[in-house]
């Protein structure tokens, strides 16, 4: 009974993982990350669990680095953003990648090095290994959103975005207008040892080198 309740529960998390980017599984079912979905620009994490002993082994720091806000003046106002938009572990499990849409970064982790398995008992948040900060793509910049990215595409450039809609809203407000506008359509894929490639709904958006 209990194999099988682990069976369905992992897949489960499986579908789970397949349709919510911002959740990862390794392919060994050893291992689950799920990041922040929507968070305070300086507080946003990732936690790393241990599936086979469901205990959370590291907390990943995906905080805005110093002088993010400054590049975002345009949302500088709201407390909340979207911090996770999509994850992905690397095919042997001991590395993991994170894409940002509010700052267009994407965040690699080596969780296999020496000094990081000293650190699996302390759940102070770690810093990435490495932080890509990706070239606006057309349409897109490092404040745009899904709503004014639409309204470019549809030509109604009367639509406002979700920074212009975040005015004079209090953060429950706030909160439900970033659900409501949340991108689920981003992928992240290991394409080689140190290359990952991030698409959006199915397009490519780059190739990047860790």
């Amino acid at each position: 009974m209990r194999k099988t309740c682990f069976q369905s529960s992992m897949s489960a998390l499986k579908e789970v993982a397949r349709a919510f980017p911002m959740v990862a599984l390794n392919d060994t079912w050893t291992k689950l990350a799920v990041g922040d979905v929507i968070g305070e620009k300086n507080n946003a994490s990732i936690r790393v669990y241990d599936m086979q002993s469901i205990i959370k082994i590291k907390i990943l720091d995906a905080s805005g680095p110093p002088g993010l806000p400054n590049l975002l003046a345009a949302s500088s106002e709201m407390k909340l953003v979207t911090a996770i938009s999509a994850l992905n572990f690397s095919p042997d499990g001991e590395e993991l990648v994170a894409f940002s849409e509010h700052g267009l970064m994407i965040r690699w982790w080596s969780l296999g090095s020496v000094w990081w398995e000293k650190l699996s008992r302390n759940l102070v948040p770690v810093q990435c290994t490495k932080l890509i900060f990706i070239p606006p793509w057309e349409g897109f910049s490092p404040n745009s959103t899904r709503s004014s990215i639409m309204a470019s595409i549809m030509g109604h450039d009367g639509q406002a975005n979700i920074q212009e809609n975040a005015k004079g809203l209090s953060q429950a407000d706030n909160l439900k207008l970033l659900i409501h506008n949340l991108e689920l359509s981003y992928r992240l894929e290991w394409v080689g040892e140190r290359k990952v490639h991030l698409t959006r709904h199915g397009h490519e958006l780059g190739t990047f080198q860790l």
